[in-house]
């Protein structure tokens, strides 16, 4: 029933005790920390017996192997200032010999608690860091495609501007008021118009009078409808040609 504790002189079942507290952080689950430290609190005159209860475990909710029906019981809880992880329930069969450890016992019911919150935020800052990874990731995703999304409208409208300004036939650009951007070298080739004297005005300026209203009106209306038109027409020259 009761070991004497002559066999194990306080300081040196101290000193077991502070070797196991540190092996427990090292432990992967909390089931085996429970095993490891009934084996240790063996040690521990006055103490027949512990089970680990986890506030925040349903299933694991009594840890440990030692039957506690009918037996004094000693909880010393296992909290931080700021969580409440459960408790250590010890059995006692010598009060006596117990009490020479019990405050100790208590401090480590603390620091295990320490050591459990110290795990819990650690795995929450690992999940943290994974989906912080995780979002990094998706933006240079986001920026890679962007980049190549960038550089092919680039070349296309570099491959644009070639075809527009090489252009065998005269190209007018306007904007949604019909007034002139830009022309081609064709253009001013064929007409006599140089850029800065169209630029800014309607291709009205260039009207022969030999197209009726409704050509230009349907000329328009497929500018409208498909953003360009394509045809001939009879416009006056620079010089006052047709």
């Amino acid at each position: 029933m009761n070991r004497d504790s002559g066999k194990h002189p306080r300081s040196e079942v101290l000193g077991r005790l502070l070797v196991a507290l540190q092996c427990l952080d090292i432990l992967p689950s909390r089931k085996e920390m429970a095993e490891f430290l009934e084996q240790s609190l063996r040690e521990v005159p006055g103490v027949a017996g512990m089970r680990l209860m986890m506030a925040d475990q349903a299933g694991e909710g009594a840890a440990g192997t030692t039957p506690m029906d009918g037996a004094l019981i000693e909880s010393i809880p296992m909290r931080t200032p700021r969580v409440c992880f459960g408790e250590l329930q010890l059995r006692i069969d010598d009060p006596a010999a117990y009490a020479h450890y019990r405050s100790f016992l208590i401090n480590i019911g603390h620091m295990l608690a320490t050591i459990l919150e110290n795990r819990d935020n650690a795995g929450k800052l690992a999940e943290a860091n994974r989906q912080l990874s995780q979002l990094v990731g998706e933006l240079e995703q986001r920026v890679e495609e962007r980049t190549r999304h960038l550089l092919e409208n680039q070349q296309q409208l570099l491959l644009s501007a070639k075809v527009f300004e090489n252009s065998a036939e005269a190209i007018i650009i306007t904007d949604a008021r019909q007034r002139i951007l830009s022309v081609n070298r064709s253009f001013t080739e064929i007409t006599g118009y140089a850029p800065d004297e169209v630029i800014g005005r309607t291709p009205r300026v260039r009207r022969s009078g030999r197209q009726n209203q409704d050509f230009y009106q349907e000329l328009w209306r497929s500018v409208a409808a498909t953003g360009q038109w394509q045809g001939e027409m009879l416009n006056r020259r620079r010089n006052g040609e047709i």
